[in-house]
């Protein structure tokens, strides 16, 4: 029901812009996990973090890892960089050159 003060101030942090990547798929995370026969408990160890954020991850309660914590995850599975939280790509206006303004 509650969230956590810790929560609370995590979710800050992401929705403050810090650098973060959102994972794409809770699907595609659990099979690569599976792939790569790795338990959340080795998962979590391998890459420094806490189990209960590994589990989170895979039921989808948490959906974005710091950009280092996102690589060594994938790291850590076998996948390539990009596959489980790929890298945004910021929406950048257009110049007035590139709209036939110049």
């Amino acid at each position: 029901m509650g969230v956590t003060q810790g929560s609370r101030t995590w979710a800050r942090r992401v929705e403050s812009g810090s650098q973060s990547r959102a994972l794409v798929d809770t699907g595609a995370f659990r099979d690569a996990c599976r792939a790569a026969r790795m338990s959340q408990l080795a998962l979590a160890r391998r890459v420094g973090c806490s189990k209960a954020f590994v589990g989170f991850l895979c039921t989808g309660e948490r959906v974005a890892a710091t950009v280092s914590l996102a690589e060594a995850i994938e790291d850590a599975l076998g996948v390539d960089r990009g596959d489980l939280f790929p890298v945004a790509v910021p929406a950048v206006p257009p110049t007035a050159a590139a709209i036939g303004h110049a």
